[in-house]
């Protein structure tokens, strides 16, 4: 963002106005600058609304100062995790406290599988590895959701599933579920010890092979 310069207590009451005009007209401009640069300007439809909001990264909560009672305060700040090394995400801090809520989560590593449900596993029978179209979201707080739907799992015999995005914390759960084409009983499980940052396995249990399996995964 452009450094507007702006002369204060100009005009001033002991000098000849027309020593004070060119630095009246620079403070004007910079007025109607300053608003040109995230709001309609003067002069022009919608003036005074805003046409985006731009907040640039503070280090830490002590640099949101001051903060108001009753009020509210969105700051930005960079958040360090797996695949997200250098994105800022939005935050909030209700009233003059220190409790800081994480509002987004942004990965540009894998903004391609962002809230959508596309291919990111082709099948690959040599690997164990069913083709699996997914995603991943976020909720407050920067918790991750991942999903999908995996098929031409191998029956009897695990099957690896790689989670579209690498948890950096923790897994807090992992559920995964047989879509049935047919009344015949069909069984899916995940294989004991198998979860991991990075993905799960599973193994399908039936006489007749699930058409697909829907399977959730949520933590940070």
């Amino acid at each position: 963002m452009t450094n507007y310069a702006y002369k204060k207590d100009i005009p001033a009451a002991n000098h000849n106005p027309s020593v004070d005009q060119p630095d009246m007209k620079d403070n004007t401009n910079a007025i109607s600058n300053l608003i040109g640069e995230d709001h309609y300007t003067f002069g022009v439809p919608n003036g005074g609304f805003h046409k985006q909001i731009r907040l640039p990264k503070l280090n830490t909560i002590a640099d949101v100062s001051p903060r108001i009672s009753n009020s509210g305060t969105l700051w930005t700040q960079v958040n360090t995790s797996t695949g997200a090394s250098t994105e800022t995400n939005l935050h909030y801090i209700p009233g003059t406290g220190a409790n800081d809520y994480q509002l987004t989560r942004c990965i540009a590593g894998s903004f391609s599988l962002f809230g959508t449900n596309t291919t990111y596993q082709p099948d690959n029978p040599a690997l164990s590895k069913p083709s699996t179209t997914g995603g991943w979201t976020f909720l407050p707080g920067g918790m991750l959701i991942q999903y999908g739907i995996s098929t031409n799992a191998n029956l009897n015999s695990e099957n690896t599933i790689v989670f579209p995005v690498p948890f950096s914390t923790f897994v807090g759960s992992v559920v995964v579920t047989s879509i049935r084409a047919n009344n015949d009983d069909k069984m899916v499980g995940i294989i004991t010890g198998s979860i991991s940052p990075t993905g799960f396995k599973f193994q399908l249990s039936s006489s007749n092979r699930p058409t697909s399996i829907s399977w959730m995964a949520i933590g940070k």
